[in-house]
C-alpha cells in the first residue's frame, strides 16, 4: 500500500466515537495536534476487520515518531518531574507515616514503635501506585511504550525500573537509579533514628 499520496482512507476512534474516513494528510494533522497518539485505535480496509493502535501500524507508528504531538514537550517535562517523586516515594512515605504516628493517638505509646512502620507499609504502594500512572501515562504519550510490570518493579526493587526504564526514557541518564540505589536504606535509617 501507497502512504502519503492520500489515498489510504483512515478511520480512527476519539472519545469513544469511529470518525473518518481522513487520508493520510489529514491523519498527519491529527497527530500533530494529538487528537491521535500512539494509544489511538484505528482502521482502514486492509486490517480487515480488526481496529489497532496506531502506534502498532509501521506508517503510523513513523509519522508519530516525525510528527509527534506538539505537547511532547508538555509530557516530556512532567516525566522528569513525576521520575525525582518516584525517586524519593521511599523518604516521602516515611516522611508521611513517621507524621501519621505523631498525630494518630494511640491508646498505649509504646505501639507508636510498632504502628509507624505499618503506616509506611500502607502508605508506600498508594503513594507509589499514583506517581507510577503519572510516569507511565506520561512515557507512553512521548516513547509509545513504558516499562513492563513496572509498578512491581517500582513497588519492590526501584533502582532496577529506573534502569528499565532508561530504555524507555532516552534522556534519563544512570542519575536516577544511582540516587534511587542510594535512598533505598533511607527509610530504616529515618525509622532507627526517629523511632
Amino acid at each position: 500500500m501507497q502512504h502519503g499520496e492520500g489515498t489510504t482512507q483512515w478511520f480512527y476512534k476519539h472519545d469513544r466515537e469511529k470518525c473518518g474516513p481522513v487520508d493520510d494528510g489529514a491523519m498527519k494533522r491529527l497527530i500533530a495536534r494529538g487528537v491521535v497518539t500512539a494509544q489511538t485505535k484505528v482502521w482502514h480496509y486492509q486490517l480487515g476487520p480488526v481496529w489497532k493502535r496506531a502506534g502498532e501500524i509501521a506508517f503510523l507508528k513513523q509519522l508519530l515518531i516525525e510528527v509527534g504531538p506538539a505537547d511532547k514537550g508538555k509530557a516530556y517535562q512532567v516525566s522528569q518531574f513525576i521520575l525525582w517523586l518516584m525517586i524519593f516515594t521511599p523518604l516521602i512515605s516515611t516522611l508521611m507515616a513517621i507524621s501519621l504516628g505523631s498525630i494518630i493517638p494511640l491508646p498505649v505509646p509504646e505501639l507508636k514503635e510498632f504502628m509507624t512502620p505499618i503506616y509506611f507499609v500502607i502508605a508506600f504502594p498508594f503513594i507509589s501506585a499514583g506517581f507510577y500512572y503519572i510516569d507511565r501515562r506520561a512515557l507512553l504519550s512521548v516513547y509509545t511504550k513504558a516499562v513492563p510490570l513496572g509498578y512491581l518493579i517500582f513497588l519492590f526493587l526501584p533502582p532496577v525500573y529506573f534502569l528499565l526504564r532508561k530504555q524507555t526514557e532516552i534522556h534519563q541518564g544512570y542519575l536516577a537509579p544511582l540516587v534511587s540505589l542510594l535512598l533505598l536504606p533511607a527509610p530504616f535509617v529515618l525509622f532507627y533514628f526517629v523511632l
